[in-house]
């Protein structure tokens, strides 16, 4: 799939989500929550997402801040991907 559908699809879910989700507290930045660094890769960001989703799942952590938490985590896997897409994007922008 090209890039440019990815970048859409960061699009629509960033739509979908902004009101689903609250925002995260401003001292602590997307990477954080994902534990990762800002020069992580598209890798790199799912497969931290996946290991947080698992440990911080509703289903399967019954404490009471997981909820948030989970929340927390999908939107900065959101907001990095669609960080890195645009990066992308622009990095292939032919130079004249």
């Amino acid at each position: 799939m090209t890039r440019v559908f990815w970048v859409r699809v960061c699009v629509v879910l960033q739509m979908c989500l902004s009101g689903a989700l609250p925002a995260s507290s401003p001292a602590k930045s997307y990477y954080d929550t994902l534990n990762v660094k800002p020069t992580a890769t598209i890798n790199q960001i799912k497969e931290n997402f996946r290991k947080m989703a698992m440990k911080y799942h509703p289903d399967k952590n019954k404490s009471v801040d997981a909820e948030t938490k989970f929340r927390e985590i999908a939107e900065g896997k959101q907001k990095n991907l669609c960080f890195v897409c645009s990066q992308n994007e622009i990095d292939e922008i032919p130079t004249m």
